[in-house]
């Protein structure tokens, strides 16, 4: 009796563990990034999924940055992002008039390749992982991506 007791309380235990999103897929999306909703600047960082199609000639970035400010789009909305290490930004902290949760995007790079170009630009090949974190969740996606900047121009 004891028995049938514990094993009803175990399975209950794990239904309500699951069913509460212990191990729930992440409740956002991390969206491609629409041209013109970027950077447009002489050094650039930008990545995409490691999956990306090419489109017209491009891969949809999720996350390009000039140093300064960068952007990501979650749920449909690109979120303006501060710089706060490298390859790690963060949403304003004042954003309350949005109601919007707070945005946190943190890049494990490495530098897969290096070139000049014949215009003077260099360019770094990217790849790694990206991991945004939205409401307080987290999601983490395999990137590649593409650092250039013009040789005269202030990194």
């Amino acid at each position: 009796m004891l028995g049938d007791i514990m094993k009803t309380f175990v399975a209950v235990s794990l239904w309500a563990a699951l069913a509460s999103g212990a191990h729930a897929a992440p409740a956002f999306t991390i969206d491609d990034l629409s041209p013109g909703e970027g950077i447009a600047s002489e050094c650039y960082v930008v990545l995409w999924r490691s999956s990306a199609k090419t489109q017209n000639g491009v891969r949809p970035a999720v996350l390009e940055s000039d140093g300064e400010r960068a952007y990501v789009k979650v749920d449909g909305e690109v979120y303006p992002l501060r710089p706060v290490g490298q390859y790690t930004y963060e949403s304003a902290a004042l954003r309350s008039q949005d109601q919007l949760p707070a945005v946190k995007v943190a890049a494990q790079l490495k530098t897969i390749r290096t070139d000049i170009t014949d215009e003077g630009v260099e360019v770094r090949d990217l790849k790694g992982e990206m991991q945004v974190t939205y409401g307080g969740r987290h999601q983490t996606i395999k990137v590649l991506g593409e650092y250039a900047c013009v040789a005269s121009a202030p990194q």
